[in-house]
């Protein structure tokens, strides 16, 4: 944060400037999860609204809705209701790159990565 005076046209008065947060994550994401040794692609769309992420996942086996998101620290925090549980997905941002751990409903955990989806 900046704090000073501002003069302009004889005129002064205080002036406050903070840095702007800035949004890495919104948009869409080509994902993968290890599913017990086998690549499962999704691409994730995820919208920041402060610490707040919406958004969703698709797959082959349909689309599953945010119920809850957060991002904090470069930490990423998902659970995605899908028609067979809730998916918890864990993350942090690596160069460009999502990295993390995944949770299926306590059948299944493993590791999963995304890279922004190139326009």
């Amino acid at each position: 944060k900046l704090v000073g005076d501002l003069t302009v046209d004889g005129k002064t008065g205080a002036v406050e400037l903070r840095r702007v947060a800035q949004d890495e994550i919104s948009g869409e994401w080509d994902a993968a999860a290890d599913a017990q040794g086998q690549p499962f692609p999704f691409t994730l769309t995820l919208k920041l609204e402060g610490e707040k992420v919406t958004g969703s996942s698709s797959s082959q086996l349909g689309t599953s809705t945010i119920s809850s998101g957060n991002w904090k620290d470069g930490k990423l925090a998902l659970v995605l209701e899908s028609g067979n549980g809730q998916i918890a997905l864990m993350a942090t941002l690596d160069n460009g790159k999502l990295v993390g751990d995944y949770d299926f409903a306590g059948q299944f955990s493993g590791k999963w990565a995304a890279v922004r989806k190139k326009s």
